[in-house]
């Protein structure tokens, strides 16, 4: 009978910015991040294929410019550009009525105004952009351009068809950033530790992630983050040896 993995699951699906693992792409995609708005730069991209870890490199950046910056996190921009403006809005815990005689843009924009006021930024960032209507697009973009800096926004598509046209869409003043680089084996196995460090699982469970298992993991999932949580959850369960893989020596 194998052991439970209980509450801590080490590979569960989060994007916990105190579960991050920091590596060298993944802190270059940041440090640029972060100069950018500093710089007073209004329109990013966080770019990468799916799995990559954009959506967990958001929250570290929230976390890291929690001082300077009220950063909203939107997981799915699929909607159109009035109703991202109200999802916006009552994440700033403003929301605004139905029959508000003001426009949701403007009030959008009053509160970013107002922040702007006491020295910070508000950067709406959002996930899943691919889906983002190209209308929608061009109407943030000059949201943006009329906050004069109070507001910034940043984009995360997946690498697919739609992000070329999201991005065309939001002209010529986007500045992409890129996160490609899949994770190194020595990444690979000190991303494993912080994991395992981070919510410890029963000891029966943690001895299963030996050298042997690390290796595995990390042939197995090309070094991106979301197909070795795929495969170590597998590891936690018994579903998966690696020491009976033929893959894995």
């Amino acid at each position: 009978m194998s052991a439970a993995v209980g509450d801590a699951d080490p590979f569960g699906t989060t994007t916990d910015a105190d579960a991050y693992v920091p590596r060298p792409a993944c802190e270059q995609a940041l440090a640029e991040l972060i100069r950018e708005l500093r710089d007073g730069r209004k329109l990013l991209a966080l770019t990468g294929p799916t799995g990559i870890g954009k959506t967990q490199l958001l929250r570290v950046l929230a976390a890291r410019l929690q001082d300077e910056a009220e950063v909203l996190i939107l997981p799915y921009a699929g909607l159109g550009f009035e109703d991202l403006c109200r999802w916006s809005l009552g994440l700033l815990g403003e929301p605004l009525a139905r029959d508000a005689q003001v426009e949701p843009r403007d009030a959008l924009l009053a509160a970013a105004q107002r922040r702007a006021d006491d020295g910070r930024m508000l950067v709406l960032a959002l996930d899943d952009a691919s889906g983002l209507p190209p209308t929608a697009a061009r109407l943030l973009t000059r949201l943006v351009s009329e906050a004069d800096g109070a507001l910034r926004l940043v984009v995360v598509p997946v690498d697919d068809p739609r992000a070329g046209r999201v991005l065309a869409a939001l002209g010529r003043g986007l500045c992409e950033v890129r996160l490609n680089t899949p994770m190194s084996e020595p990444e690979t196995a000190a991303y494993i530790e912080g994991r395992l460090a981070h919510h410890p699982p029963p000891a029966e469970i943690a001895r299963r992630f030996d050298e042997g298992a690390v290796g595995w993991l990390h042939r197995a999932s090309g070094g991106v983050p979301r197909e070795l949580h795929h495969l170590a959850f597998r590891i936690q369960r018994g579903i998966a040896d690696p020491a009976g893989d033929p893959f894995a020596r």
